[in-house]
């Protein structure tokens, strides 16, 4: 079989002209649970995946989903997880703990300042957190050094992007960094509770639980936006494939710009208490507190995929795998296609090998 773009096809619709008119002839699209010895392709066959010769891996451009695996993590209240310097940390919420991984598997703690760390973000070489006048940066993620910030903010998301930190939380100000050790503060369009900062395409977007947003090109000038659902409790916001997504809590809905300024709707596939977003590996994924997880390779489109319970707080992407952690357990979904084995898989676009 020739390599190239493959899509589904439904095995009740067994002609070719019934096929995507954007997919070849010759697209092939696993069968139904009832019938997942084969694959059907689009001229209305059905093909068997060893007559095929089909050896179950992937292209590395598109990816189906594998399965949340669940892992232990030392115990804390974590509120937040990023990826940098060849390792994930997680860090908690009132405890003075933090846990850091190179894997996503096996987990090790550390103990960092005291604080109600509620975001931690990665760049420029340092891991930062900020919560209200305190800060602590670590180049490892294990031996953390303690700074201040200019204001009191429960700070509730860091950014990193066009070499700078931001973090935002309640109030009216936002606090910048460089270099994640002096701090600085400026001002946003309204006081709001302010819950999530992404950057993307130049500028940063912060996200409120109000009618207002705001975005910024520098981090320090912040021009107001309104939210395209007004009086929501929006959640958290991301960045990827060219466009940021936005989701509210406790609902179906989310929204997706080009720009950050103008926003439109959309309808997620299952309403959730949503709390984190981010975006890796072509896809972004949705995690929930109850057990809920969601992923979409362009904002707009979603499929759920369970997550195991209690994990879903906050997740993050590296060294090929979705992390996502709360309270004392960590969750990782492997995306490396060639683990994911072609008979656990169902309706989902791929590019054979």
């Amino acid at each position: 079989m020739n390599e190239g773009l493959y899509g589904w096809y439904s095995p009740e619709q067994k002609t070719t002209k019934e096929c995507d008119a954007s997919l070849p002839v010759g697209s092939y699209k696993q069968a139904l649970s009832n019938q997942s010895s084969g694959w059907y392709k689009c001229d209305g066959s059905l093909v068997n995946l060893l007559s095929e010769g089909i050896d179950g891996e992937f292209d590395d451009e598109l990816y189906t989903t594998g399965s949340w695996i669940q892992r232990t993590i030392p115990s804390a209240n974590y509120y937040s997880v990023t990826y940098g310097n060849d390792r994930f940390v997680a860090v908690g919420y009132n405890d003075s703990k933090a846990a850091y991984s190179t894997d996503g598997v096996i987990w090790n703690a550390s103990t960092f300042p005291s604080g109600a760390w509620k975001a931690v973000a990665y760049g420029g070489g340092k891991f930062v957190v900020a919560a209200g006048t305190t800060a602590a940066y670590s180049s490892d993620g294990v031996n953390w050094v303690s700074t201040t910030t200019p204001v009191s903010i429960q700070i509730a998301s860091i950014a990193y992007g066009n070499g700078k930190f931001v973090g935002v939380g309640s109030g009216s100000n936002v606090i910048y960094s460089i270099d994640g050790v002096t701090w600085a503060s400026a001002v946003l369009p309204t006081s709001a509770t302010w819950v999530s900062v992404a950057y993307g395409n130049g500028k940063f977007v912060a996200v409120s639980t109000g009618t207002t947003w705001a975005y910024s090109l520098d981090g320090i000038v912040w021009v107001s936006i309104t939210s395209p659902k007004a009086s929501s409790n929006w959640k958290a916001i991301a960045y990827g494939n060219g466009r940021f997504v936005a989701v509210i809590e406790n609902t179906n809905i989310s929204a997706y710009s080009v720009d950050g300024i103008n926003w439109t709707q959309t309808t997620l596939p299952v309403s959730s208490a949503w709390s984190s977003i981010t975006y890796g590996s072509g896809r972004f994924v949705m995690v929930g507190t109850n057990i809920s997880s969601i992923y979409s390779f362009d904002g707009i489109n979603w499929i759920s995929s369970a997550i195991p319970s209690g994990t879903g707080r906050c997740v993050s992407y590296g060294a090929g795998k979705f992390v996502a952690v709360s309270n004392g357990v960590a969750s990782s979904s492997f995306v490396d296609s060639n683990v994911i084995q072609l008979p656990n898989i169902q309706n989902t676009l791929v590019r054979l090998k």
